[in-house]
């Protein structure tokens, strides 16, 4: 007859709302409420990598706004964009590595195509342009290979209308 030691169960974490019992690891992931704050300040830093790269053309402008209140800052306008933009450049790293790190291969994904859009809203990308998005990808965790094919995609979207 097998024994099963009744006394040595491991570490847990329960929640007090549901009860339910986790490993300790999960206290390492981020809470719903630390993510609702990072998914819009990812996508700030995303579009103004864009928008330095490219120019503010009144369409790009758009779109970052739209990309951003679109990412969860509904009250996003700008005056908060232009602000963003006068921020020193290091300062859209930090929160793209950490979206990066904490988002599904489906969301960087997404946050990609979103910061594609946005220079793709007054024409064809440019080389700067393309630069900053090889640079978005790859601050986000993804290879230069799916990076291209997640632009290419957007571009080819954009072109069908």
């Amino acid at each position: 007859m097998p024994v099963i030691p009744l006394d040595k169960v491991g570490e847990v974490v329960q929640c007090q709302t549901c009860k339910v019992r986790f490993d300790p690891v999960v206290l390492q992931q981020p809470t719903s409420a630390q993510l609702a704050t990072a998914l819009p300040t990812g996508m700030r830093a995303a579009v103004v990598a864009v928008l330095r790269a490219g120019g503010t053309s009144d369409l790009a402008v758009t779109a970052a706004v739209a990309a951003v209140r679109s990412a969860g800052a509904q009250g996003y306008d700008l005056p908060q964009l232009q602000a963003d933009l006068a921020q020193p450049a290091d300062a859209v790293v930090e929160p793209l590595r950490a979206l990066g790190a904490n988002l599904t291969l489906d969301a960087r994904e997404r946050y990609l195509a979103d910061a594609a859009r946005v220079g793709l809203a007054d024409g064809s990308l440019s080389p700067a342009e393309r630069d900053a998005l090889g640079w978005i990808a790859s601050t986000l965790g993804l290879t230069p290979a799916h990076a291209l094919g997640v632009i290419t995609t957007v571009e080819q979207s954009a072109r069908l209308g």
